[in-house]
């Protein structure tokens, strides 16, 4: 449905029930914290690598936690899918 608004869609290498976890779930995030940034980065990594402009998720802690590992000079931009649907339909990133 995705590639409907934005034609350039691609998924991750690693996706669906392959894809690596970003470390914000199952208590990871809270006790391990170092860790977590550590797990969002490589995913990260991995989004810029394929020359993502964009990442997207539907999952909050995802998103929360790609926001904090994000370094300020990487260009990609994070979204919840919810959040980006919307901005597509009202004419914007594409």
């Amino acid at each position: 449905m995705i590639k409907k608004f934005a034609p350039h869609f691609v998924e991750m290498e690693k996706n669906r029930e392959n894809a690596y976890c970003c470390g914000a779930g199952g208590g990871v995030r809270g006790t391990f914290t170092r860790l977590s940034i550590d797990m969002a980065k490589d995913r990260l990594k991995e989004a810029i690598d394929k020359k993502a402009d964009i990442l997207l998720t539907e999952c909050f802690s995802c998103l929360h936690n790609f926001k904090n590992a994000k370094k300020r000079k990487q260009n990609i931009k994070i979204y919840n899918i919810s959040e980006y649907l919307s901005i597509l339909m009202d004419g914007g990133e594409k």
